[in-house]
């Protein structure tokens, strides 16, 4: 522990707000109420749950029932939230990098950020429309296009990520087109990422 930090409060940095990263944070707040406790992720919104973003999509959940703490969450336990990509961890400095030029120092460190969606390769890929989703972002842009009516039948796909193949199931919303599984869409073609 650096020799200025003796006297002080622990300092806890924990990369990633899903889930298991809020809850961490969450935890060390009750454990110790006088602790430096920040929460980084390149995940704008509050914590969610994730596995209701398909049923969002198909339209039996509201986006308001998405959120799994309050908008206040962070200001009511005292946990600063960074909004930003962490880009480099110095263990030896007790610092993680962020992509916007910032220095973070810690004490203790968690890792909780989760995976990546697998990126599909294979042609079309580039298409308007189709699209990884991942983030509530990621399924708000969907909704729009559909509610918008600018997606078309079959030409655009869900791909939740290697070994998530059940959010790939047909799926509709009220009057808008089918939502076309992976394999549907590249048929022969190949597609690695499936």
């Amino acid at each position: 522990m650096p020799q200025d930090k003796i006297n002080l409060a622990p300092t806890y940095v924990v990369i990633g707000n899903g889930i298991a990263g809020v809850t961490a944070a969450e935890i060390l707040r009750s454990e110790d109420s006088a602790a430096d406790i920040t929460v980084i992720a390149d995940d704008p919104f509050p914590v969610y749950y994730r596995p209701a973003l398909k049923d969002y999509l198909a339209g039996r959940v509201h986006e308001d029932k998405l959120w799994a703490r309050p908008n206040s969450f962070y200001q009511d336990h005292r946990i600063r939230f960074l909004a930003d990509r962490v880009v480099g961890i110095q263990a030896g400095q007790h610092a993680v990098q962020l992509q916007s030029g910032r220095q973070v120092g810690y004490d203790r460190l968690l890792l909780a950020n989760g995976a990546r969606a697998a990126r599909l390769t294979c042609p079309g890929v580039e298409l308007a429309g189709v699209t990884t989703l991942r983030t509530v972002a990621d399924y708000q842009a969907v909704v729009s296009r559909l509610v918008i009516g600018t997606a078309h039948r079959g030409e655009w796909q869900r791909h939740a990520g290697p070994g998530n193949h059940r959010n790939a199931a047909p799926s509709r919303l009220p009057g808008n087109p089918f939502i076309t599984p992976p394999h549907a869409v590249v048929g022969s073609a190949g597609c690695d990422g499936l």
